[in-house]
């Protein structure tokens, strides 16, 4: 049990650790205009096809 507590420790401050890291790159990168502008029209893109699959299933 001990073995598997640290285990989850170590393993959960890594997680920690690189989300604390890259939070501040992907924040400078998603507030750039030219991203901005390509992340939404992919998700209004997976948006639009997710509803037409939605349309099209039959139950």
């Amino acid at each position: 049990m001990l073995i598997m507590s640290l285990s989850f420790i170590v393993v959960s401050t890594f997680t920690v650790l690189i989300y604390g890291l890259f939070s501040g790159y992907i924040h400078d990168k998603l507030n750039s205009p030219s991203t901005r502008k390509w992340f939404n029209r992919t998700g209004g893109s997976l948006l639009v096809g997710a509803g037409a699959l939605t349309a099209m299933l039959q139950r």
